[in-house]
């Protein structure tokens, strides 16, 4: 029997009985997701690891149990208590106490477990066998920077299109990413165009455009929505920072196109670069994560997986408790998004799930 395989259809494997039974399930097409045929087939082969049944010639590659992705491109960055550096890179996902709450994941018992932490922690607060457990050392979610080579990365985060002069005709376009550059005790962001050499960002009026700068990776749990500067987004992606204070990565319309940028608290606008000058656009976009409304332990078509609990995927979730922020986990046998608080474990029924 011939088939076209111009057209292949996502197949998701997930447990129908607590004792190990599976049934297969192909996805519509407007729920397909490679990420959660992914999970469904590293929880198949657990399970028949567990079962001593060595599973061959299945035609894929997993990506070892123990390090689950975060998304396709994202990063963990290893964090010691008490450093500062990597946070400036990090996802704030909640607050708590006037501080930012960060999803961060450690090794624990028999898993990679999600949890959350905030500066002032000694760890990664993870939900364990109904308490809240400190562990350390642990790693914090964070997007994925990477240097251009030769003007070429695949993979860039596209954040706009921009006509390479005014006199370009409507198809002599080239796609713009989020960029960044050291420069004179600062990280600042800026846009870089697709087979370009340098990056571009604004400071002081003028466009400074630098040989040296790396790109922000995509992944598909950012997506963009509408900043305004006086209240900026909590959990914007932070590109930079200058002077103590952070620089998020923004995107704004110009006569040319959309061009990336860089956007503080502190600031009337994104600040983008063209024709060599500085210009400040009061309309514009931040780039956050991209959360789904979930409820009653539900895991939404496109979750991303961030870590384990022996064969149980977690995905990573946050819910509203007592006036604050929590992230935690939820997976497919927890009654909600799960989290450490208070030296206890508490299960919250309505939350949101980090998702393509």
């Amino acid at each position: 029997m011939s088939r076209n395989f111009g057209h292949r259809p996502t197949i998701e494997l997930e447990p129908i009985s607590r004792d190990g039974v599976w049934a297969l399930r192909e996805l519509a097409p407007e729920q397909r997701s490679p990420s959660r045929a992914a999970s469904g087939l590293r929880m198949l082969l657990a399970s028949l690891a567990g079962a001593g049944v060595a599973a061959v010639a299945l035609g894929v590659v997993l990506p070892s149990l123990s390090q689950p992705s975060w998304g396709q491109t994202a990063s963990w960055r290893r964090l010691a208590p008490g450093e500062a550096s990597p946070l400036r890179d990090a996802v704030a996902v909640g607050s708590e106490n006037g501080l930012p709450l960060y999803s961060c994941r450690a090794a624990y018992a028999d898993g990679m477990l999600v949890g959350r932490y905030r500066s002032d922690f000694g760890g990664c607060h993870i939900a364990y066998d109904g308490k809240e457990v400190e562990v350390a050392p642990f790693e914090v979610l964070s997007p994925s920077w990477a240097e251009a080579v030769e003007g070429s990365l695949m993979g860039a985060l596209v954040g706009g299109e921009v006509a390479d002069s005014p006199a370009s005709k409507p198809f002599a376009t080239r796609t713009v990413s989020p960029c960044r550059v050291s420069y004179q005790g600062a990280v600042h962001p800026g846009s870089w165009m697709a087979f370009g050499k340098t990056c571009s960002f604004g400071f002081g009026g003028r466009a400074v455009a630098s040989e040296n700068f790396s790109v922000l990776e995509s992944a598909p749990w950012m997506t963009w929505r509408a900043g305004v500067p006086i209240a900026l987004s909590e959990g914007a992606v932070v590109g930079g920072e200058e002077g103590g204070e952070p620089f998020f990565v923004c995107r704004a319309p110009t006569v040319r196109g959309t061009l990336v940028g860089k956007v503080k608290a502190s600031s009337p606008g994104c600040s983008v670069t063209l024709d060599g000058q500085e210009q400040v656009e009061s309309r514009f976009e931040l780039l956050v994560p991209h959360w789904r409304i979930s409820s009653g332990g539900a895991v939404p078509v496109g979750a991303v997986v961030g870590g384990r609990e022996g064969v149980n995927l977690q995905y990573l979730c946050r819910g509203h408790s007592r006036n604050t922020v929590q992230p935690g986990h939820v997976s497919d046998r927890l009654p909600g998004c799960r989290i450490g608080m208070q030296g206890a474990e508490v299960v919250l029924q309505d939350y949101e799930v980090l998702s393509e």
